[in-house]
């Protein structure tokens, strides 16, 4: 069995993080998408649109199409964290730039004070 055909046997987060930037200490989260997948086949979706905690860039709004003012009203990183933990935990996460996404989500789980255990 190949190293690719044995990773889908496990139980997989594949992860997506959207950033304001690739600072963790003055950037923040505006949305996570995760998918759960088991033994090959996709069993879950989660998605959260963020508040950031700081200003969404012009150039991200050009490139995501998404405005400010749709994340106003949306929940903070700390609202959701517990939620997400538990998306999380005991899975493998995967997903593109996640030495990126740890940086960011271990800090986002920090401030909220949540324990999270995954697989990276």
């Amino acid at each position: 069995m190949t190293a690719a055909a044995s990773l889908f046997k496990r139980a997989l987060a594949i992860i997506d993080v959207q950033l304001t930037g690739l600072h963790p200490d003055k950037d923040c989260i505006w949305e996570v998408a995760v998918l759960h997948i088991d033994n090959g086949c996709v069993v879950a979706r989660h998605v959260w649109l963020l508040n950031p905690a700081c200003a969404l860039p012009s150039r991200i709004s050009r490139v995501s199409g998404v405005l400010p003012a749709e994340l106003a009203d949306q929940p903070r990183f700390v609202e959701i964290a517990e939620a997400l933990a538990q998306c999380l935990e005991g899975r493998v996460v995967v997903g593109h730039n996640v030495r990126v996404a740890h940086a960011f989500l271990r800090r986002g789980f920090a401030l909220a004070g949540q324990a999270v255990r995954y697989r990276q």
